[in-house]
């Protein structure tokens, strides 16, 4: 008989480790920014923007 054909409870572990490696490495791999990289970008223009916003307020015057 094929081997292939009744896989063992061994020949199902090494597919499910190779599986889990393979999926592991998959999303490792995975470029972009994450959720807080965003916030703290967001956080800092915003208190750049608060800083800036009275010094451009009084520019916009004239005075």
């Amino acid at each position: 008989m094929n081997k292939n054909l009744f896989p063992t409870n061994l020949d199902k572990e090494k597919i499910m480790k190779q599986t889990l490696k393979r999926i592991i490495r998959n999303v490792k791999s995975i470029n972009g920014n994450s959720l807080a990289e965003f916030a703290t970008t967001t956080a800092l223009m915003a208190t750049l923007a608060a800083t800036a916003a009275p010094k451009l307020s009084e520019m916009s015057e004239g005075t």
